[in-house]
């Protein structure tokens, strides 16, 4: 065997992983309506793919059965000064993961809040599919980029990786 063991019957060397990411600005279209996160780029993949459906690259679909950890971080912002919430979670096949939430408040215009959690989720089959979602309580909130400045880098509005960590 080559490769790192983990000691619970997996190898690394042959684990799916990826890093994903959205270096756009997503803003909430409808007030209080869930709505699925989309992503532009992969940073990195080995077995996972960002799958496009109904126009939305939002489906991360592993290539094997196991458990995932997933971990993301999205930054949420309100360009108004309305105290509102915004949610974040996590489906899987198109249902939602219980206790897979996380909510963050954005109380001033400009603030931007990193709302970030991490999960094991269970693949049954090689066509699971995972989607993050989000929704805010206004339409002036979304899920924002930050533009590269001086010697600091674009701040993607939402970074995901996802690895498997047993069969």
């Amino acid at each position: 065997m080559s490769g790192l063991s983990t000691g619970v019957g997996l190898s690394v060397a042959n684990a799916p992983f990826a890093t994903i990411l959205d270096t756009t600005t997503q803003s909430i279209a409808v007030a209080n309506t869930p709505q699925v996160v989309t992503f532009n780029t992969t940073s990195i993949s080995d077995g996972i793919s960002v799958v496009t459906s109904g126009g939305k690259a939002s489906r991360i679909t592993v290539s094997q059965a196991g458990k995932y950890l997933i971990v993301f971080s999205a930054v949420a912002n309100n360009s108004a000064g309305t105290d509102g919430g915004m949610n974040f979670w996590l489906k899987k096949n198109g249902t939602n993961i219980d206790n897979s939430g996380t909510y963050v408040t954005t109380v001033v215009a400009s603030l931007y809040i990193c709302a970030s959690c991490s999960f094991i989720v269970e693949a049954t089959s090689s066509t699971d599919y995972f989607e993050l979602w989000t929704q805010g309580a206004y339409t002036t909130q979304s899920v924002a980029a930050l533009a590269a400045s001086g010697g600091v880098p674009l701040s993607p509005s939402v970074i995901l990786t996802i690895n498997k960590i047993s069969d």
